[in-house]
């Protein structure tokens, strides 16, 4: 397969494009649109075969199991042979993938060696359950990673105007790709800039942008993050999350001051809460 459809579906998958975005790039590459649809199949994962111990194996015991932390409740996938007995156990934690189904094959597949396995899925807390990582969950269900990018930059608009300011609004996604920018009557042309840096900072740091400048003065080993480019350590940068996944991010510049800047991107997403769910 061409090497360049591998790294085209790669970049989708971990938030680097839209699926239409995607879905036309691939038809360019393939040739037409009927051979996109059948080299897509071949690049998504399927767990169904790739299996060797099914879940229903009679050999094995299975059952989904949680417990507290600092965080919330902590899912997991707890597998042991169905024949009674001491056995050694083993913890399986995955690196960034949470709980798939490949990752509950490999547990079955120890726990027929005889093992008590226990995989916990460390990606829980943040509301996703069993999808793979931020770009599958994407790549099954766009909708739910999509940034209300129009209603948030315009609900920042005129939320300023409520409040009697003029601003520029910048809205990106996760890649830090911008997505729209809304610029009102009357505002300074740096604003388009300063917008977009905020923007960039909160996606890039996953914080607000005034949040970096409070990290950085209490604590002197973080102040190299201001030198990263295209971020600034000026308050009205919000990141925009579902769950705890960031998945965009919206500034506002053009205020008198950036507190102001914060509080209407803040009160624009929360016009748009119900769609981050």
């Amino acid at each position: 397969m061409d090497q360049r459809i591998i790294k085209l579906y790669d970049s989708f998958t971990h938030g680097g494009m839209s699926r239409r975005e995607f879905l036309d790039r691939l038809t360019r590459l393939s040739g037409s649109a009927a051979a996109a649809a059948a080299v897509l199949p071949l690049l998504q994962n399927n767990y169904a075969q790739a299996a060797i111990v099914a879940e229903n194996d009679p050999r094995l015991a299975t059952e989904r199991v949680a417990y507290d932390s600092p965080k919330g409740k902590i899912n997991g996938y707890l597998v042991r042979p169905t024949s009674k007995g001491k056995r050694p156990a083993i913890i399986f934690i995955q690196e960034n993938r949470g709980l798939n189904p490949h990752i509950e094959d490999v547990a079955r597949r120890l726990a027929v060696e005889g093992f008590l396995v226990f995989a916990p899925d460390l990606l829980s807390t943040g509301g996703w359950g069993r999808r793979a990582d931020v770009g599958q969950r994407c790549a099954a269900a766009p909708y739910r990673c999509q940034v209300p990018r129009r209603a948030s930059a315009q609900g920042t608009i005129e939320q300023c105007r409520k409040d009697g300011l003029r601003v520029t609004t910048t809205v990106m996604n996760r890649a830090g790709q911008v997505m729209v920018v809304l610029r009102d009557d009357g505002t300074s042309p740096h604003t388009v800039d300063t917008s977009r840096r905020k923007a960039y900072t909160a996606v890039a740091l996953r914080r607000t942008s005034s949040d970096l400048g409070s990290a950085i003065a209490g604590n002197a080993a973080l102040a190299g993050l201001k030198d990263i480019s295209g971020v600034i350590v000026l308050g009205g940068g919000v990141p925009i999350r579902v769950g705890n996944e960031v998945i965009g991010s919206i500034g506002v510049a053009g205020s008198p001051s950036p507190d102001k800047d914060e509080a209407c991107a803040k009160a624009a997403l929360d016009q748009v809460a119900d769609q981050l769910k």
